[in-house]
């Protein structure tokens, strides 16, 4: 695996507002060190300032735990936000038992965390970037040092903007996909079982020709991000991010799987299959629960896998 140090993209005002998404990654550093959100924010003090109030955390602070080893109906609890905050600023890292993670926390639509996090946003301005995107997803996440997340792809581009503390990351280009193996999360998330820290060539030899990017966030550095990138991040310190995912209506917004440059890459009915099997391992009540999800899936990928056969000649597709 080789990966490049992303160069930093020049910006020196932060007057942003005819500024446009690029096509490639790009970080926009120091660009928000004067945001009220960065010069006054602390862990500390925002713990604090939330007392009795409520955050959703996830109960690890490794994604690879959790899109591969609960089951999606689990693994995520309501804690006090003071409490948690407090419990991870002592936390080191490499430290043994991983703390819970109040990551991907919606700021304006989760029922237990929008009132405080929208009066937060207010000392962010991201919502002010790229005018001509008007729709758009804004979460925060806070986490201890020693957080990670998998190698995943999201299908809308990412503006993430660096507040408190340090955080590493990793970017690959889309057609990277058959060096990181990435796996069917749900239709807007593939996520692969990699571990960036510990990287297997035994159990993942296609790994060694991925090439990509690297870099470090520091409070008041942005990263944008282009859908379909492959990336992931890893926390040096106790941090606090906040992030914007932004698209149009005249955007297509359609899911990595069903991209024409995803198509060469992937197996889909080898795809179904895995899909399948998943869904008949669960429970009668929550097949029920998916059934409609599942079917509406299910049509899609044999489509998707019509296609390809008829575009390539091959029955059964390609291997990703």
């Amino acid at each position: 695996m080789e990966l490049q140090e992303l160069g930093a993209v020049a910006l020196e005002t932060p007057d942003v507002k005819g500024l446009s998404t690029p096509e490639c990654p790009a970080l926009w550093r120091g660009i928000g060190t004067e945001w009220p959100c960065t010069r006054k924010w602390t862990l500390a003090g925002l713990a604090e300032r939330l007392s009795g109030r409520k955050i959703t955390a996830r109960v690890t602070d490794n994604e690879l735990d959790v899109f591969f080893e609960h089951d999606g109906d689990s693994g995520y609890e309501v804690v006090a936000c003071d409490e948690y905050i407090n419990s991870i600023i002592g936390i080191t890292r490499g430290a043994g038992d991983r703390p819970a993670y109040a990551g991907s926390v919606s700021i304006k639509h989760d029922p237990v965390s929008s009132e405080w996090a929208g009066e937060l946003l207010g000392e962010c301005p991201l919502s002010d970037w790229f005018p001509g995107r008007p729709l758009d997803e804004h979460r925060i996440w806070i986490g201890a040092a020693g957080q990670k997340s998998t190698i995943h792809s999201d299908p809308y581009d990412n503006v993430n903007a660096q507040i408190i503390g340090k955080k590493e990351f990793i970017i690959f280009a889309p057609e990277q996909h058959p060096y990181l193996y990435p796996e069917f999360i749900h239709a807007q998330l593939w996520a692969s079982r990699v571990d960036p820290d510990l990287a297997d060539f035994e159990r993942f030899p296609k790994l060694k020709s991925a090439r990509g990017f690297r870099g470090q966030l520091s409070p008041g550095d942005v990263l944008f991000i282009p859908k379909f990138w492959w990336h992931a991040f890893s926390a040096t310190e106790a941090s606090l991010n906040i992030n914007r995912w932004i698209y149009s209506e005249e955007e297509s917004r359609q899911y990595w799987h069903e991209q024409p440059a995803a198509r060469r890459l992937i197996d889909y009915r080898e795809l179904l299959g895995s899909l399948v099997t998943r869904y008949e391992s669960l429970s009668a009540k929550n097949k029920d629960r998916h059934r409609k999800i599942f079917e509406e899936l299910k049509l899609g990928m044999l489509r998707l896998a019509e296609e390809s056969e008829t575009a390539t000649g091959v029955t059964g597709g390609t291997q990703s």
